[in-house]
């Protein structure tokens, strides 16, 4: 087969393969992606559509495997790494999962969400002092945000520190009226 027909048959492999996951077919969809990894020399993509769809069936080793797979292949790709990080958190990997968020933090500072999760983490793992200090960090990347205050205070209400928990409430309240007014 020369390029141009290869092209042509990896696009309509992908562009069949995600019309099956927009109906929910995920175990067609991946015989469909797996079409594609045979045939494409850097299957990134098709990859990780099954690393997705493999986690939307509940296989989450499976999953995990192939977003590695991914990972290896695009390490700078902020989307396998964090949803590696969610499927890790599925299986209660939480110390693995906070390694992934690590890595989205290294791929993406500026992304609200990986901070609230890295802080979560934390505090699940009973790393209530590294997770107050997530929390501040993203407090000052967007101090109008209630979460990040409401996240502080109930980490340190964990910590026993009431006081300064009901502050931080108090904060949260202030931002959210800073955000209603703008």
């Amino acid at each position: 087969m020369d390029t141009t027909s290869d092209s042509r048959i990896i696009d309509n492999y992908y562009t069949k393969g995600l019309k099956l996951i927009k109906l929910k077919k995920y175990d067609e969809a991946i015989e469909v992606f797996d079409q594609v990894i045979k045939i494409e020399t850097r299957p990134v993509g098709a990859l990780y559509r099954k690393a997705q769809s493999l986690f939307k069936l509940k296989k989450i080793e499976e999953a995990i495997e192939i977003y590695n797979q991914v990972i290896d292949l695009v390490p700078e790709w902020f989307e396998p790494q964090w949803e590696k990080a969610l499927a890790l958190i599925v299986l209660e990997d939480y110390e693995n999962s906070l390694d992934s968020i690590n890595k989205c933090i290294e791929i993406y500072p500026k992304r609200p969400k990986v901070w609230v999760l890295k802080g979560n983490l934390l505090k699940k793992l009973g790393k209530l002092k590294e997770a107050i200090d997530v929390y501040d960090h993203l407090i000052l990347m967007d101090i109008t945000n209630p979460l990040g205050y409401q996240l502080k205070a109930e980490a340190l209400e964990k910590f026993g520190k009431h006081e300064e928990a009901k502050e931080c409430f108090r904060e949260a309240e202030k931002a959210k009226a800073l955000k209603n007014e703008s």
